[in-house]
């Protein structure tokens, strides 16, 4: 058979197009057909449409790859995308074989049963797609931008609300990209939570800015994380085309070096790559096996090149910087061929030797290690001079007086060119390149290259100690050497996942008072204690601890195990009974909470948080494990904040008053108002049972409104039957916002019922008005403009000072209830005694109370307090009983 047409069937059969492309006459000639055609390049690219059956379309772009073709490769391959007639996509491989000069052979081949390879779940394109795009983008030189799409902090997200919500997000997050791109870019999905995109697009330095400013926000600004309250960022890394090179590798290893940038930066960003920014990237990575050896003819510099790009490679991509080192440090020592390089590195706040790192020539037959202890740095010091570098030739010669001469004996040196590693005026440490065996003459070349590679280090190291300065805050408290719960949580949801841990247990510990004793305790036993504390923690075996920002301990055991736990806690509290000893305290105690949780029913979150119900509400220094009683109290505080106005419009909040007796005529003068919730008209509960939980909910001003109101009816109820009123005393909560609206809200119940404002008395607690001296003035002022009468209530219980008494214009001075139960002391007595007669030269009405004995009645009386309140004459009793009893 003829060979031509042996040639076409197989041809036929692998559907490939063999022709030669002349590029010095622009003409084709086609050996797929019986006879072979010359074609122009258009001619060529209309034959192929026929014989493809493929759009005719494609022929501009194809006739601009040809007219562009660069001769700089001996082979050339790419893949090119058309649309056949039928609508369905296709993929032709082109590879170009060059034959002379001018000319190259050219196989178009069919790719069989391509797939586009979707994304199963995202639907993005895939990466070889994406990538074919780009590299076709290069040959019709067709400017364009790529850029990596990192999701910041991913692995939370998924921890936090399941894997189901987080496919959703990447879902949705591909789809408003792809809606944002249009015709003009594609994105695929290099896997998890990265993304690679490509755009056509000209490359304006402004224009590209703006476009990844929008595809930023397009990337963030999604409903599945909006609907749960979710911050999502992302950093994205950019190069373009052909700003940034024309080889596609490039342009991919600048776009993820900008995308390293972006993360070290603090994420949440975009990078565009910018050598001055993100430094150089080379293609060029690897020396080559056969390195000139250094001598007195100077050195190869394609080699210098060479060497300096592989060590920069090594220790920026390397993620664990100590191996890098090590492997760069035998790179260099190999190089040059010396028989020593050691690395001293230094703490920079205390300059003392932190790690050191050593390679030694394997061809020399005795090691000798490098002398390197603190004492040697002043030695160093002296050395180094103002210069930053050391260059001895042959110790042998040194003077007696050289600060190096004993340590070069110590550790055999016998010539070493040392540099102090130094920049932004920080000392990270010394390198040395030292000879054991011999002397050693630099050239001025090596010097110069040895010098930069110091440089280069210094920038590591100094990089090296901002990152782990940077875990530090990212990862640790920013006061004490334990991990903060950002990162206490990251850590036990890995344990879990990794460990397929499925019955667990959170504790969480915290001392009891040490807010109150921090400014006598003083930092620096504050730091020994807690120290104390996180030293018992280390010693334990399976466990992850951590702490809230300002609040307790929180530890994650791999177990269940109580006794484990209780040994724990024992430690615990042996510390804190010395450390109580030693400073003479007797009232600081652990607080602590254990729940134990199933990965299987229990998310993490969620038993932390059980361990934090039950820490708050432990009253003992033993452990409170959480049960299911602890879980119907927290339903039902639930349900108690739920049911706060159904309950305030139902009436369920009782008044209670308890009356204030004047000490000259043992006569009603006035009555404290207090409240009393009847649950569902069933159940009385006190109001320590929920005030405190409303305050912590922010919706105790409620309350306060249903208070006052019950009392003004309770008031005007008393003038309409004829009978006399007298003032109630009504307090405000401490966790009042905005005064000028409290007062209005105030003053409409008031109106609405026509009381007259001297019937009533508003008492403000001590602690508002500690940081809020000027607010409170203005508060006060407004009151009496209103007609009301202004007590301060709780004097003497903690925040209180004269000079908030002389500055604010009270009209009555209450004192609490802790004056009264300490009248066996006499101390006590004299200062109750001079209070109330500086506070009645003031002009101020006074009243005690908590008085429960006739001998407080007797004693208050006779140091001229104006009245009293307390159970000795009654304690709050309901409103129809209070009326009974005093306002017949």
């Amino acid at each position: 058979m003829d060979n031509n047409i042996l040639l076409n069937n197989y041809l036929k059969i692998n559907k490939i197009l063999l022709s030669t492309i002349d590029f010095k006459n622009k003409t084709v000639e086609v050996f797929s057909t019986d006879k072979n055609e010359t074609f122009t390049y258009e001619d060529f690219f209309l034959f192929m449409a026929k014989h493809y059956d493929i759009m005719p379309d494609f022929i501009d772009s194809a006739c601009r790859l040809l007219n562009n073709f660069v001769f700089d490769k001996d082979n050339i391959e790419t893949n090119a995308e058309y649309k056949k007639k039928n609508g369905k996509e296709c993929v032709f491989k082109y590879h170009f074989v060059r034959q002379d000069e001018n000319r190259y052979m050219l196989f178009i081949n069919e790719i069989e049963n391509y797939v586009e390879n979707l994304d199963s779940m995202t639907k993005a394109d895939s990466v070889e797609k994406v990538v074919t795009r780009a590299k076709n983008g290069i040959l019709t030189k067709s400017p364009f931008l790529i850029a990596y799409i990192d999701i910041d902090n991913f692995k939370a997200v998924n921890d936090m609300y399941g894997q189901a919500f987080g496919d959703s997000v990447l879902i949705e997050m591909v789809a408003s990209i792809k809606s944002f791109l249009g015709s003009k870019g594609f994105i695929a999905r290099v896997g998890g939570d990265r993304f690679f995109v490509i755009y056509r697009m000209d490359s304006d330095y402004d224009d590209v800015h703006d476009f990844l400013f929008d595809l930023k926000m397009k990337a963030q600004d999604l409903s599945m994380c909006h609907s749960r309250g979710i911050r999502l960022t992302v950093t994205i890394g950019s190069s373009r085309y052909p700003v940034d090179g024309d080889v596609y590798e490039l342009l991919d290893l600048k776009c993820k070096k900008a995308l390293i940038r972006g993360k070290n930066k603090g994420r949440d960003c975009f990078i565009m790559y910018l050598e001055e920014k993100c430094g150089k990237v080379s293609l060029d990575d690897k020396i080559e096996d056969k390195r000139v050896k250094i001598n007195d003819e100077g050195i190869n510099k394609n080699n210098v090149y060479s060497l300096i790009t592989e060590i920069n490679q090594l220790l920026s991509d390397d993620k664990t910087f100590d191996a890098s080192l090590d492997k760069a440090l035998a790179i260099i020592g190999d190089y040059y061929y010396v028989d020593r390089v050691s690395v001293a590195r230094l703490n920079i706040k205390t300059y003392e030797i932190m790690k050191h790192h050593s390679w030694y020539n394997p061809k020399v037959s005795i090691r000798h290690k490098a002398y390197c202890v603190n004492e040697i740095i002043p030695n160093w010091g002296k050395a180094l001079g103002t210069k930053n570098y050391v260059n001895i030739d042959d110790a042998s010669e040194l003077p007696d007086d050289n600060p190096l001469k004993e340590l070069f004996k110590v550790d055999n040196t016998t010539a070493s060119l040392s540099f102090e590693l130094i920049t932004n005026r920080r000392s990270f440490g010394l390198i040395r390149f030292d000879m054991t065996t011999g002397k050693r003459h630099w050239q001025f070349e090596a010097l110069q290259v040895l010098l930069l590679i110091s440089q280069l280090l210094a920038t590591y190291l100094q990089k090296s100690y901002l990152k782990e300065t940077d875990s530090k805050v990212l990862n640790f408290d920013p006061k004490y050497p334990v991990y903060n719960f950002t990162k206490f949580f990251s850590e036990a949801g890995d344990f879990i996942i990794i460990d397929d841990i499925q019955k667990y247990s959170i504790v969480e510990i915290e001392i009891r008072n040490i807010v109150n004793y921090r400014s006598l305790i003083g930092e620096k036993r504050m730091m020994d204690l807690v120290t104390s504390i996180i030293d018992v923690f280390v010693s334990i075996n399976d466990i992850v601890y951590g702490k809230k920002s300002g609040g307790p301990f929180v530890v994650f055991v791999k177990n269940q195990d109580k006794e484990k736990i209780d040994k724990m806690i024992d430690k615990l509290n042996k510390v804190l009974e010395d450390f109580t000893e030693s400073n003479h305290f007797n009232d600081l105690s652990l607080q602590t909470g254990v729940y134990f949780a199933d990965a299987a029913v229990d998310r993490l979150v969620d038993s932390i948080n059980n361990a934090d119900l039950a820490r708050v509400l432990n009253k003992s220094s033993d452990p409170l494990y959480y049960s299911d009683e602890i879980k119907a109290e927290e339903m039902f505080k639930n349900e108690m904040v739920l049911r706060i106005d159904e309950a305030i419009e139902n009436g369920e909040f009782l008044l209670y008053l308890q009356p204030k007796i004047s000490t000259k005529d043992c006569k009603l003068i006035g009555a404290e108002a207090l409240t009393r919730w009847k649950y569902k008209h069933e159940k009385l509960l006190f109001p320590d049972e929920f005030i405190p939980l409303f305050e912590s909910q922010g919706i105790v001003d409620r309350l306060d409104y249903s208070v006052f109101d019950n009392v003004c009816k309770y008031q005007n109820k008393l003038i309409i039957e004829g009978k006399k009123p007298v003032p109630i005393s009504v307090n405000v909560s401490r966790y009042v916002s905005d005064f000028d609206e409290y007062l209005t809200n105030l003053e409409f119940i008031r109106n609405y019922y026509g009381i007259p404002a001297e019937l009533i008395e508003i008492e403000i607690t001590e602690g508002m008005y500690y940081e809020n001296t000027y607010t409170i003035s203005d508060f006060i002022n407004k009151l009496h403009n209103c007609g009301y009468k202004v007590s301060m209530d709780d004097f003497g219980s903690g925040y209180s000072n004269l000079v908030s008494i002389a500055k604010l214009k009270f009209d009555t001075i209450k004192f609490d209830r802790s004056f009264c139960l300490d009248l066996d002391n006499e101390n006590v007595k004299v200062m109750l005694d001079k209070l109330i007669e500086l506070i009645k030269m003031m002009n101020m009405y006074t009243i005690c109370e908590g008085v429960e004995t006739k001998e407080n009645v007797d004693y208050l009386t006779k140091i001229g307090c104006d009245s009293i309140q307390g159970y000795y004459y009654s304690k709050p009793i309901p409103y129809q009983e209070f009326k009974e009893k005093y306002q017949k």
